[in-house]
Protein backbone atom coordinates (compact mmCIF):
# COMPACT_ATOMS: atom_id res chain seq x y z
CA UNK A 1 0.00 0.00 0.00
CA UNK A 2 1.15 3.51 -0.72
CA UNK A 3 -0.01 6.71 0.92
CA UNK A 4 0.98 10.27 0.28
CA UNK A 5 0.69 10.80 4.02
CA UNK A 6 1.73 8.35 6.71
CA UNK A 7 -1.27 8.77 9.02
CA UNK A 8 -3.81 7.33 6.60
CA UNK A 9 -5.40 4.60 8.69
CA UNK A 10 -6.81 6.02 11.87
CA UNK A 11 -6.39 4.45 15.27
CA UNK A 12 -7.17 5.90 18.67
CA UNK A 13 -3.60 7.18 18.99
CA UNK A 14 -2.97 8.93 15.66
CA UNK A 15 -3.45 12.55 14.77
CA UNK A 16 -5.65 13.52 11.84
CA UNK A 17 -3.93 15.03 8.78
CA UNK A 18 -5.18 18.18 7.05
CA UNK A 19 -5.51 16.39 3.70
CA UNK A 20 -5.06 12.82 2.56
CA UNK A 21 -4.21 11.37 -0.86
CA UNK A 22 -4.90 7.65 -1.32
CA UNK A 23 -3.66 5.72 -4.34
CA UNK A 24 -2.30 2.39 -5.51
CA UNK A 25 -4.06 0.18 -2.99
CA UNK A 26 -6.83 -2.37 -2.72
CA UNK A 27 -9.08 -2.82 0.30
CA UNK A 28 -9.93 -6.51 0.53
CA UNK A 29 -13.15 -8.34 1.44
CA UNK A 30 -13.63 -8.43 5.20
CA UNK A 31 -11.57 -5.31 5.86
CA UNK A 32 -13.22 -2.41 7.68
CA UNK A 33 -11.26 0.82 7.15
CA UNK A 34 -11.89 4.45 8.06
CA UNK A 35 -9.80 7.28 6.62
CA UNK A 36 -9.93 10.74 8.21
CA UNK A 37 -8.74 14.20 7.19
CA UNK A 38 -9.55 17.65 8.46
CA UNK A 39 -10.04 19.22 5.00
CA UNK A 40 -10.02 16.76 2.08
CA UNK A 41 -9.55 13.18 0.96
CA UNK A 42 -8.56 12.36 -2.61
CA UNK A 43 -8.75 8.73 -3.81
CA UNK A 44 -7.25 7.47 -7.06
CA UNK A 45 -5.68 6.46 -9.27
CA UNK A 46 -5.81 2.75 -8.60
CA UNK A 47 -7.79 2.84 -5.35
CA UNK A 48 -10.05 -0.23 -5.33
CA UNK A 49 -12.60 -1.36 -2.75
CA UNK A 50 -13.36 -5.06 -3.26
CA UNK A 51 -16.75 -6.68 -2.74
CA UNK A 52 -17.22 -7.37 0.97
CA UNK A 53 -14.97 -4.51 2.12
CA UNK A 54 -16.27 -1.61 4.23
CA UNK A 55 -14.64 1.83 3.76
CA UNK A 56 -15.52 5.20 5.27
CA UNK A 57 -14.02 8.57 4.29
CA UNK A 58 -14.56 11.08 7.13
CA UNK A 59 -13.56 14.68 6.39
CA UNK A 60 -14.53 18.20 7.34
CA UNK A 61 -14.33 19.29 3.71
CA UNK A 62 -14.47 17.57 0.37
CA UNK A 63 -13.93 14.10 -1.06
CA UNK A 64 -12.38 13.87 -4.54
CA UNK A 65 -12.72 10.59 -6.44
CA UNK A 66 -10.25 10.53 -9.34
CA UNK A 67 -10.28 8.24 -12.37
CA UNK A 68 -9.14 4.83 -11.18
CA UNK A 69 -11.21 4.92 -7.97
CA UNK A 70 -13.49 1.89 -7.91
CA UNK A 71 -15.96 0.59 -5.33
CA UNK A 72 -17.01 -2.83 -6.59
CA UNK A 73 -20.56 -4.20 -6.33
CA UNK A 74 -21.07 -5.65 -2.85
CA UNK A 75 -18.67 -3.23 -1.16
CA UNK A 76 -19.76 -0.65 1.40
CA UNK A 77 -18.38 2.84 0.74
CA UNK A 78 -19.55 5.99 2.49
CA UNK A 79 -18.44 9.54 3.03
CA UNK A 80 -19.17 11.38 6.27
CA UNK A 81 -18.76 15.05 6.87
Amino acid sequence: MQYSYNLARVTNKTSIPYSLDLHDQTILAGEVVEYRALNSITAGPNFIIESGADVTFRTGGRVNLKPGFRAKAGSHFRTVR
